[in-house]
């Protein structure tokens, strides 16, 4: 293949196709970052994901955005079956997210093909969270590190929005499914984005991805699962409306009280959630830390 800046087409082992950007360094490396974006997100929304991904190929890696099946609200996805291909009807209303690391790994075997077999994934706010799952039950040893970009508190979030509420809104959702009436929306008041019995089931249930970064005292797993990464990880917080319960300090404090000395928090102050306005601070947050976490080649871009 060229090795050209292009939009790519990848198919998951589930058959759906996928849209993604490539922006390809020219040293001969083989390395690639994969971002992820958020829920209800895409490949191209953020206008961060521009100024991430000069700062990367000014590293010398690669750089892909790619969707998952939880792109955009409610979207129309090719499904590849043995009759043909055929459109089917998922986005980030009707994902189960115990299916993300099929879009993942479709991703890095597609990238694997051009020769970049080592990748960082990157994820933004619940990309994040899918990511960092990835990387601790795939067994994948493509990845070879994790930036996490305002990774989301969502079950710590969602608990103080229901208080009292969340355990039987979260019956309601176990019903509906139970009933075959997964795909049926939740009262508009309940989440803040539209979201499927299924969807909210998948995202809220005990043991979901959900609790990676939460905060919830429901499980008793606080940070348990993401104390045990072992590969480089940084994470990266605005202070302004981000996706955490309470101040961002004190739950980066939190955080740090529990994970390794190989996972490294950054906060920048003033950004939000989205780091409008401050793309290019929290790009170069990324490439300092790929600078010193990561061996650069001789050969430049």
């Amino acid at each position: 293949m060229s090795q050209m800046n292009r939009l790519l087409r990848t198919t998951t082992t589930d058959g759906l196709e996928l849209q993604g950007f490539i922006y390809h360094c020219q040293a001969r490396v083989d390395r690639a970052v994969i971002h992820i974006h958020g829920l209800c997100g895409n490949f191209y929304e953020n206008r961060f994901i521009d100024s991430i991904a000069t700062a990367v190929l000014e590293e010398q890696w690669h750089f892909l955005s790619g969707n998952t099946r939880g792109h955009d609200y409610v979207t129309d996805i090719i499904r590849q079956t043995p009759a043909g291909p055929e459109y089917v009807q998922i986005g980030g209303t009707y994902e189960l997210l115990e299916e993300a690391g099929l879009d993942l790994d479709a991703w890095i075997t597609l990238l694997a093909g051009y020769g970049y077999g080592r990748v960082v994934l990157e994820g933004h706010s619940t990309g994040a969270l899918k990511a960092a799952s990835y990387a601790l039950h795939s067994g994948d040893d493509r990845v070879a590190g994790l930036i996490l970009l305002s990774p989301s508190d969502d079950c710590g979030l969602q608990k103080n929005l229901l208080g009292d509420r969340f355990e039987a809104t979260l019956g309601h959702a176990e019903e509906l499914v139970r009933a075959g009436r997964g795909r049926e929306l939740m009262p508009a008041d309940w989440f803040e984005y539209p979201i499927s019995a299924q969807t909210y089931l998948s995202t809220f249930r005990p043991g979901s991805l959900s609790e990676l970064f939460s905060s919830c005292p429901r499980s008793g797993r606080r940070f348990k699962e993401i104390a045990s990464l072992t590969i480089p990880v940084l994470a990266v917080y605005g202070t302004e409306n981000e996706a955490v319960t309470g101040p961002v300090e004190e739950y980066a404090n939190l955080l740090s009280a529990h994970v390794a000395r190989s996972f490294e928090i950054e906060i920048v102050q003033g950004a939000s959630h989205s780091y409008l306005g401050q793309e290019s601070r929290v790009a170069s947050v990324v490439q300092k830390w790929l600078q010193r976490t990561f061996t650069v080649p001789e050969q430049g871009c």
